[in-house]
């Protein structure tokens, strides 16, 4: 409830996206990408997806008031996703500040946030849901997906019923 979800086959960069709608867009809005052609991450880094192997989307929302006091929206956002994902079954999961998800040191998830002076956050997130066999090799450092982290004890949920239990998680945090 309270929460606009858009679905879209490619974008360059849900936050981006959302960002140039922060203006006009309701609190609660979600852009949910298939492929992101230019996803990013902290410090001008690359998020890289891979279709269905992945869930990346950003969500905005209003907090109506000037930007200073949301210094630890990355780590709240962090542990929301961390608790969401525990409901669903999935255990072990840390935090790394101040936007990653880790299991056993590999990277799962990432975060960015983004506040403009308004009090308007978009908060953008890249999960590894099932990455293809070769993903990992091409990048800088171990990664790892939600597959990998259920290890056989539990089914791995359907993108959209872990894209659901994630946004419920959010929307209950901020």
């Amino acid at each position: 409830p309270g929460l606009g979800i858009e679905l879209l086959d490619e974008c360059e960069s849900t936050s981006t996206l959302l960002m140039s709608r922060s203006d006009s867009a309701a609190s609660g809005s979600v852009i949910v990408c298939e492929h992101q052609r230019a996803g990013r991450g902290r410090r001008g880094r690359q998020w890289l997806s891979d279709g269905h192997g992945s869930l990346t989307f950003s969500m905005l929302w209003r907090f109506g008031r000037e930007a200073q006091p949301l210094s630890g929206l990355s780590l709240a956002v962090a542990v929301a996703l961390v608790r969401a994902l525990e409901q669903m079954g999935f255990a072990g999961i840390l935090v790394k500040w101040p936007n990653d998800l880790l299991f056993q040191g590999a990277k799962l998830a990432g975060i960015l946030t983004e506040v403009s002076g308004a009090g308007v956050a978009v908060i953008g997130i890249g999960l590894n849901m099932r990455l293809p066999e070769g993903f990992a090799a091409a990048l800088e450092r171990p990664v790892t997906d939600l597959a990998s982290v259920a290890d056989g004890r539990i089914g791995v949920p359907d993108r959209n019923a872990v894209l659901a239990g994630v946004l419920a998680g959010l929307a209950d945090c901020l």
